[in-house]
């Protein structure tokens, strides 16, 4: 009867935080997009906090997808 466990297990990978599936990198990859997109007039990059109030996320989430896309882990 442990046929299940496996199905499970894969189940349990769909719970992990938005930061490590697919979906969430996507969301992050959109939110590097409209920073970049949305430079102030000297050319620099919105705040991790204005990234993140654009997505309706906290500003550690705004911060970390600023870092991931300055560091090129978000294309």
């Amino acid at each position: 009867m442990g046929g299940g466990e496996p199905q499970e297990e894969q189940k349990e990978d769909a719970d992990l935080p938005a930061e490590h599936d697919g979906n969430g990198r996507v969301l992050q990859r959109e939110a590097w997009r409209w920073a970049q997109q949305n430079r102030h007039a000297d050319g620099d990059l919105p705040s991790g906090v204005a990234i993140a109030q654009a997505f309706a996320r906290s500003s550690r989430w705004g911060r970390m997808v600023k870092k991931a896309g300055l560091t090129g882990e978000l294309g």
